[in-house]
């Protein structure tokens, strides 16, 4: 580069008259070969199918699908497997595709490069295109046909696939779920056998139990104090009854001796009978329909209340015969008051009646230590049935938090159960929708058609493109040049370049060296463009 050198534009006009060649040549070297490039180029032809989406008609309240991948990534897996080697390579030798190169290329590298031909790619939510270029025109419309049927049929099938495999896994959890379950029920089952009794569930019936027998038992304690207060009376009763009978006898036994000796003093006076006592005269027989017998009121009231004691072991107090006797007892007792008033203990009116009453207490007194030892045996029972229910209602406690924690886990697991068989059923519905091809849907609402025009090579870019990078090239090396030569051009560049006053200028002398050169270059320079058209056209028509 000379050193002060402006570069004007008649100094860069001057460049291109000097350089012209080194513009041209590049320039028509570039467009002939971007020429011949673009014709020696396949053509390649596409076709594609476009689409849509059709989503489940049934109501999702009513079958609710399983099948929870978004969409976009459905696509794109089931994309990967249409564009896998196992489906491209039976359609590359079904359609017979790319014949030339088969023989030259490896099959993988030929599928590899189908596989990206092939355009699967979703525009719109509800819209998707199945598209593939080739350099068939009438197979590229049958390969695009095929590809969105394998695309379609692939996607249902993933479908499937998912909803089976949702179906699935829900049937192995309920089955263990299930085995669970039981195993739980079984240690609750074996739990209540164990602990019978004590479980904190069974606490108020166990506390309401010991309350009823607690009340139970008073009562027995109080109808057995009262039956052994009635008995410690008949016992005092017996015993002054036993006195009256043997005070009786002794007095009977003197009269018997004096009336003896009263005897013997008078041999010749018969005896004249004793008076009968006041109270003694017999009465008059009347029926009975307890069928009590006659006699003194006394033996009468004995009677009934030995029958009264026979009755009450067959019938209840509330039987109409035990009422009719006890109103006859109370009658009899009322006589045998009356009676008693004017009976003598030494007569023996009054020892029969004393007699009497002696067989009646020890009746009463036989029938009063039955009945306490029967209530003595209930009141064991009824202690022993509380001492077992106190004994549970105090073992709760230590039961409880055991007993929480396997129904706790028993609940849960039966609602992760119940969950699970309604999953599971729902599941079914879905995978039958699926098996059914009745959930979503695809439907080809443009079908491919065979092409009528190549959609590459870009013929005329090409060129422009050829042209461009000659022109390009043609530029930088004239600039590249011009910076690189050091030749002083005119009185101005010197004065500029070398700080000298210019004394003299000599036009350039040209030898015959010199022209022949330049004559050679220019028709080295046409011949060699001319061979670049010739070779182009060449190519073109061939």
């Amino acid at each position: 580069m000379v050193p002060g050198r402006r570069y004007t534009p008649r100094y860069l006009s001057g460049l291109v008259r000097r350089r012209w060649a080194l513009v041209a040549v590049p320039l028509v070297i570039g467009a002939a070969l971007a020429t011949l490039i673009a014709r020696r180029l396949p053509d390649v032809f596409y076709a594609q199918a476009t689409v849509l989406i059709v989503p489940q008609q049934i109501p999702e309240s009513y079958v609710r699908s399983t099948v929870t991948l978004p969409i976009g990534e459905r696509l794109r897996s089931t994309a990967q497997d249409v564009k896998s080697p196992a489906t491209l390579a039976p359609l590359m030798d079904e359609f017979k595709l790319y014949g030339n190169l088969r023989r030259t290329a490896p099959a993988d590298a030929l599928v590899a490069w189908m596989a990206r031909n092939v355009r699967i790619e979703q525009v719109r939510p509800d819209t998707l295109i199945v598209g593939f270029s080739g350099y068939d025109r009438t197979a590229v419309a049958k390969v695009a046909d095929r590809l969105v049927h394998l695309f379609i049929d692939a996607t249902l099938r993933n479908r499937e696939d998912l909803a089976d495999g949702a179906s699935r896994f829900l049937d192995a959890e309920v089955e263990s779920t299930r085995a669970r379950l039981a195993a739980q029920e079984r240690r609750v089952q074996e739990f209540r056998e164990t602990y019978a009794g004590e479980l904190p569930t069974q606490e108020p019936a166990n506390l309401q139990i010991l309350q009823g027998g607690q009340a139970q038992l008073q009562g027995v304690m109080e109808a057995l104090r009262q039956d052994r207060d009635r008995l410690a009376q008949v016992q005092q009763q017996l015993a002054g009854e036993q006195q009256a009978v043997d005070d009786a006898k002794a007095a009977s036994a003197a009269k018997s001796e004096a009336d003896a000796n009263a005897a013997l003093a008078t041999p010749g006076t018969p005896a004249s009978p004793a008076p009968p006592a006041a109270g003694e005269t017999p009465e008059a027989a009347q029926p009975d329909p307890l069928r009590i017998p006659a006699g003194p009121a006394d033996q009468r009231l004995a009677f009934a209340r030995v029958l009264l004691v026979q009755l009450l072991k067959k019938y209840t107090p509330e039987h109409p015969d035990v009422a009719r006797l006890q109103a006859a007892i109370v009658d009899l007792e009322k006589a045998a008051a009356t009676g008693a008033a004017n009976a003598r203990p030494n007569t023996p009116a009054g020892a029969a009646i004393a007699n009497a009453r002696l067989a009646a207490l020890d009746v009463e007194l036989n029938r009063l230590e039955l009945r306490i030892a029967d209530k003595e045996k209930l009141e064991k029972r009824i202690l022993d049935g509380i001492a077992i229910y106190q004994a549970r209602v105090e073992a709760v406690p230590s039961r409880e938090s055991e007993w929480t924690a396997l129904t706790r886990d028993y609940q849960t697991l039966q609602q992760s159960y119940a969950s699970l068989l309604a999953k599971k059923e729902a599941s079914r519905l879905a995978a039958n929708l699926e098996r059914q091809r009745i959930s979503e849907q695809f439907k080809i609402i443009t079908p491919p058609v065979t092409p009528s025009q190549p959609v590459s090579p870009n013929r005329g870019g090409i060129v422009l493109v050829g042209i461009l990078l000659g022109l390009g090239l043609g530029l930088v090396l004239p600039i590249f040049l011009e910076l690189t030569d050091s030749t002083l051009r005119g009185e101005t560049e010197v004065v500029a370049a070398l700080r000298l006053p210019v004394l003299a200028m000599l036009p350039r002398i040209l030898t015959r060296a010199d022209r022949r050169r330049r004559q050679l270059r220019r028709v080295s320079i046409g011949i060699a463009a001319a061979v670049v058209f010739v070779t182009a056209a060449a190519w073109h028509w061939r």
